[in-house]
């Protein structure tokens, strides 16, 4: 990023860059930093440029959708969890995780999707579980194991799955 970028400045370069899917994945990790809805959007707009896709990907990295609570939940029941990147759906449950009531409920139903879409992920099993972790439910132990095992030396991983395993009455258990 160079002052005065526009976002088809920078996208262009994105785009041209050999490191470009690894630079798209971290723009879309990058806007849930954003320090105000300027730089959201002029990120946003970045990436959308850059990694230009069908119809869910824009919609995914709209500004407008991203403050809207029912076009989150609509978008998260649409999403093609086999076919999109992984990190850009995370970001999406986690910004329905942080809608509200109904946007928590779904937030979990598309992690849940995206779990079984992507098993092996460490990050899809931590993110489920942390939203299990949350609503106190006993599944949460499972994926935290699976984040264990796909990242064995993840200490956060091991962390809460101690600290679940003794909020669900297991304490020896969490002694590893």
């Amino acid at each position: 990023l160079q002052e005065g970028d526009t976002p088809p400045m920078f996208a262009a370069r994105i785009a041209q860059s050999s490191s470009r899917a690894a630079l798209i994945d971290a723009m879309d990790d990058w806007s849930i930093c954003a320090p105000d809805g300027e730089s959201l959007q002029w990120l946003l707009s970045a990436t959308r440029l850059a990694d230009p896709g069908p119809a869910w990907r824009e919609r995914a990295r709209d500004f407008a959708v991203w403050n809207d609570p029912i076009a989150l939940v609509a978008l998260a029941r649409e999403a093609p969890v086999e076919s999109e990147p992984v990190p850009l759906l995370l970001i999406v449950a986690g910004r329905l995780f942080d809608a509200g009531p109904e946007g928590s409920v779904e937030s979990v139903r598309l992690l849940r999707r995206i779990q079984a879409a992507h098993p092996s992920d460490f990050w899809t099993n931590f993110a489920l579980a942390e939203s299990l972790d949350e609503a106190r439910d006993p599944d949460v132990i499972a994926f935290y194991r699976a984040a264990v095992a796909l990242r064995p030396q993840a200490s956060a991983a091991h962390f809460n799955l101690a600290n679940a395993l003794v909020q669900q009455g297991q304490p020896d258990d969490a002694i590893l």
